[in-house]
């Protein structure tokens, strides 16, 4: 699956598909996710090295959008 837009707008679902991708030291926070299981995005930040992604049932919990792609259906 392709890695997900970072233009991906609050409110639209992703999908965890991607668990090997991305640092080392991000690794931890992606245990509580499941492989193919949908979430809601919160909010995407963008910054000029790295684009971090924020899910509505992981509030506070910053992941990193290579992990993820858009749902197709969207």
């Amino acid at each position: 699956m392709k890695p997900m837009d970072i233009h991906t707008p609050p409110g639209s679902k992703v999908v965890f598909s991607n668990p090997d991708a991305g640092w080392p030291t991000d690794k931890w926070k992606l245990e509580p996710l499941v492989v193919v299981e949908t979430y809601r995005v919160r909010a995407v930040q963008i910054h000029s090295y790295s684009t971090r992604l924020y899910l509505t049932q992981f509030p506070g919990v910053e992941f990193n959008t290579i992990n993820f792609s858009n749902v197709e259906d969207e």
